[in-house]
């Protein structure tokens, strides 16, 4: 699917989760989809951004730090992202109970996410999207055009980004590669 809008607090961080071996949570945050038209209101989904730290993570719960913001953009700034609609998952029987106060969450419980997300009035869709990263919005969809990480001191070598130009190597070896029109869906 194609979402155009942008993304909205409150961020709920459902872990744990482990990526190249650090530990994390995974960032889920309301996306408010931009109106179809002037006359329609616009509503919202969640979408699973991916994997944090779980240093960012615990910044985040306490304040100290907001989620961050799409790479290259300002937080509130209108983009399109590419996803695909995700089943949530069930509640395993050795899985703790989600802390809700505590931005805690185990396992995906999409009712309760939901009304989290929407508490401040949003019109809240129950529905949750993986957000698909990298592929056609990338400059020249290469990865020597990655951005530099605004949250590294190396470039792209923090846990978040890593993945990102590793990806974009192996489905884009050359520069040179173009993204085929596949096709999408626009929800």
């Amino acid at each position: 699917v194609l979402l155009k809008g942008h993304f909205a607090d409150p961020p709920i961080l459902l872990g744990p989760r482990v990526y190249e071996g650090a530990p994390g949570v995974n960032l889920i945050q309301p996306f408010i989809r931009s109106p179809s038209s002037p006359a329609s209101q616009p509503s919202t989904v969640l979408v699973n951004r991916g994997f944090i730290t779980t240093t960012r993570a615990q910044a985040i719960r306490q304040g100290s730090e907001k989620a961050p913001p799409p790479l290259g953009k300002r937080q509130g700034e209108e983009i399109v992202i590419e996803g695909m609609l995700k089943t949530p998952e069930d509640k395993g029987m050795f899985t703790p109970d989600n802390k809700v106060a505590s931005n805690e969450w185990y396992w995906m419980d999409l009712d309760e996410m939901t009304r989290v997300a929407g508490a401040d009035g949003k019109r809240m869709q129950p529905v949750i999207v993986d957000e698909i990263f990298g592929m056609p919005f990338l400059p020249h969809n290469s990865p020597d055009q990655l951005p530099t990480c605004p949250f590294s001191q190396t470039e792209n070598r923090c846990p978040e980004c890593s993945w990102l130009r590793a990806f974009m190597s192996a489905v884009h070896p050359s520069s040179s590669s173009s993204t085929s029109g596949s096709p999408r869906v626009s929800i």
